[in-house]
């Protein structure tokens, strides 16, 4: 199980980290855990769920989140996967997880992990 972590707003570079089989892995793909997404916003890990009266507290206004994806039999791993969004002053961001393969190593891999704003949005902005 693999966990990404990413303050929205701030940007994380990192180099790629090899990934190793672990004992017990299986031909199985990979599985994706994501948090329910209500209404565009991802649900609180305590199960509370936006409703009518959170709209006086609507977070998607918010400067800054916190917000996590888990990538479950990692080294399984064979395309790109993205986290639910998370609203940050209404911009949906979310995670990227892509895996890296090297034609002339082929026994040598990495992952890449992005932080993406509105990657699927027509707005000009």
């Amino acid at each position: 199980q693999q966990q990404q972590q990413q303050k929205a707003g701030e940007q994380q570079l990192s180099e790629p980290e090899d990934m190793e089989m672990e004992a017990g892995d299986t031909d199985d793909p990979p599985r994706i855990t994501q948090n329910p997404v209500i209404n565009g916003n991802v649900a609180m890990s305590d199960g509370h769920n936006n409703t009518e009266e959170d709209m006086e507290d609507d977070t998607s206004w918010r400067s800054e989140a916190t917000f996590q994806f888990t990538v479950e039999r990692f080294s399984r791993l064979s395309e790109s996967v993205l986290s639910p969004p998370c609203f940050v002053r209404n911009l949906p961001w979310k995670i990227m997880v892509m895996p890296r393969f090297y034609p002339d190593r082929p026994h040598q891999k990495s992952v890449g992990f992005f932080l993406q704003c509105n990657a699927e949005s027509d707005s000009p902005w």
